[in-house]
């Protein structure tokens, strides 16, 4: 039954070898100044404990064979893969198990009546379809409800069709934003709608690219041959893992299958070696510290977000240069996911990092703590520091809620201290904006 959004643009021919295809040059790589490397893992470490916290890890990668100087406040950008278990479960579902190793080539259908077609930019034209679904399209990607208008299209069960056609309606847009927000992929789809069973072309004229995931470099250019970075492994609510850092844990843990029965070895203080290597490629800066010392910097970053900081500090000790610097960290408890701990400790006993603010939301839940209640608390002296003494100003962390409400704190302290506003909260807004536009007030977000 053909319905709306059934008419395809894409043909794919297999040929009856099977082929392992070269991997294809990456095409795209969002605000790269850098070429795409591939470095092995020196080494990683686990920062955090307890089961009720997020296993955060540092990853060693070693550059050694990379020509390219980067500096303090960098990011880079990761190339993930996609889980092995569920692109094997939508080879499956798909019946595409006799083919998804066999070489194809893709070329656009002359019958098409869609204007200018061409074969997606991500979508290599020759390749394998396993290739494909691991390193090139978002299989995790919420569909969009022309992918959804397709999907009825190969749906043979009536009320399953019924479904995702009302899911596409007007009618159905609630249960659509609903739907989506639970972060249904195609798998998801695939196992909600069983008799659901479309064509690749179909699949790969609609699913996005896999994006690369940016990471804040976490070490100091001065360290040689090595790079550092800081992740959180996210855990959903249908209890996959994130696609990039489930991936870097699956190479840490060197068995993706056994990952929970491996944590045992991987101790506070043990690391774990491997050999695999990590595309990645460095990221046009966000975030630049001045050069010189006597310029106060205030840093805010909450969990993972401290990991430039950390980077930034490194080099001040390496370089012997102190100079006025505050931290703002925050994380659920002081003993078990308080990264870097000892190291914060040593900068400010050795005075590269002048004050530290700590604050830890689960130790009592009568009084839950997060930074910008720390800035509320200094917020006179965060004034002067800014307005009188041209602190600079850097937040690094969670987009949707932290600096939003980091940004929130800063300007309630500008309202209360800053004289000139008298208590004018449009002024302060606007002093912050001007802060931002001069560049002494830099974010460095993730989604």
């Amino acid at each position: 039954m053909k319905g709306m959004g059934a008419s395809h643009f894409l043909n794919i021919e297999f040929f009856n070898s099977v082929k392992v295809a070269d991997e294809p040059k990456i095409k795209n790589l969002p605000f790269a100044e850098s070429p795409l490397y591939y470095a092995p893992i020196k080494s990683s470490k686990l920062l955090s404990k307890g089961e009720d916290t997020n296993k955060i890890y540092e990853l060693i990668l070693n550059t050694q064979d990379i020509d390219f100087e980067f500096e303090v406040g960098d990011t880079i950008g990761i190339l993930p893969c996609n889980s092995a278990y569920e692109i094997e479960q939508i080879i499956e579902k798909l019946k595409l198990k006799e083919v998804a190793d066999k070489f194809y080539k893709l070329s656009v259908s002359r019958d098409t009546s869609k204007k200018n077609p061409k074969i997606p930019q991500h979508i290599p034209e020759y390749g394998t379809i396993r290739n494909i679904l691991q390193y090139h399209i978002d299989i995790r990607s919420p569909p969009k409800k022309l992918f959804l208008q397709t999907l009825s299209s190969y749906t043979k069960a009536e009320e399953e069709r019924k479904n995702i056609i009302f899911l596409c309606s007007k009618e159905g847009s609630t249960k659509y934003t609903e739907f989506i927000s639970n972060n249904i992929g195609l798998l998801d789809l695939l196992n909600k709608y069983p008799s659901c069973c479309p064509p690749i072309t179909a699949v790969l004229e609609h699913l996005p690219s896999l994006q690369p995931r940016p990471y804040s470099i976490s070490s100091s250019p001065l360290i040689e041959n090595q790079l550092h970075i800081t992740f959180s492994v996210i855990t959903f609510d249908n209890g996959r893992k994130g696609v990039c850092t489930g991936w870097l844990e699956s190479l840490i843990i060197s068995d993706s299958e056994n990952i929970e029965t491996k944590f045992g070895s991987l101790s506070l203080n043990n690391s774990s070696i491997v050999k695999e290597l990590v595309p990645f490629y460095f990221r046009k800066p966000k975030m630049r510290f001045p050069k010189d010392p006597s310029t106060p910097i205030i840093m805010i970053g909450p969990g993972t977000g401290v990991a430039p900081f950390v980077g930034f500090l490194q080099t001040r000790l390496l370089q012997k240069v102190n100079g006025l610097t505050w931290l703002f960290f925050g994380c659920k408890y002081c003993d078990k996911d308080f990264i870097f701990k000892q190291q914060l400790h040593d900068f400010k006993e050795k005075g590269t990092l002048t004050k530290l603010f700590t604050c830890f939301s689960r130790e009592d839940d009568s009084n839950k703590k997060y930074v910008q209640d720390l800035i509320m608390e200094n917020g006179k002296e965060f004034v002067e520091l800014v307005d009188k003494d041209g602190a600079v100003v850097y937040v690094c962390g969670d987009v949707k809620n932290m600096m939003k409400d980091v940004k929130c704190a800063i300007i309630k302290c500008f309202v209360k201290f800053k004289k000139d506003f008298n208590d004018d909260e449009e002024k302060a807004s606007k002093f912050v904006k001007s802060l931002q536009d001069s560049f002494r007030y830099v974010e460095d977000s993730w989604i």
